[in-house]
């Protein structure tokens, strides 16, 4: 595990490093938040779409069905990190966005 976090906490700070090129640090505090907000809004939505293509899993073994595929809860479990770097990303801005909110 403690390698895994080492890489995303790596990815992170490359998102971080490529959203400054397109965007300026927050002027203030509303604007970080306003982006962090939008950004945990979109983990919130991928995490559902991970419960629910999960239950969906657990439903077809349950019921002993031959046709199970998990790409789908793949594919959004994937969406979902990534999302999740963004929160880490915009956190990390926030932080050093200080000295331009004062």
């Amino acid at each position: 595990m403690f390698e895994l976090l080492m890489s995303v906490d790596e990815l992170a700070k490359k998102e971080l490093a490529r959203a400054n090129k397109i965007f300026l640090l927050f002027h203030s505090r509303h604007e970080g938040i306003a982006v962090i907000e939008e950004e945990v809004y979109e983990v919130a939505n991928d995490y559902k779409l991970v419960c629910d293509h999960f239950s969906i899993l657990k439903e077809r073994v349950f019921r002993d069905k031959e046709n199970i595929n998990t790409t789908m809860l793949e594919y959004y479990a994937i969406h979902l990190a990534c999302e999740a770097i963004q929160v880490a990303a915009m956190a990390r801005k926030f932080r050093e966005s200080k000295e331009e909110m004062k």
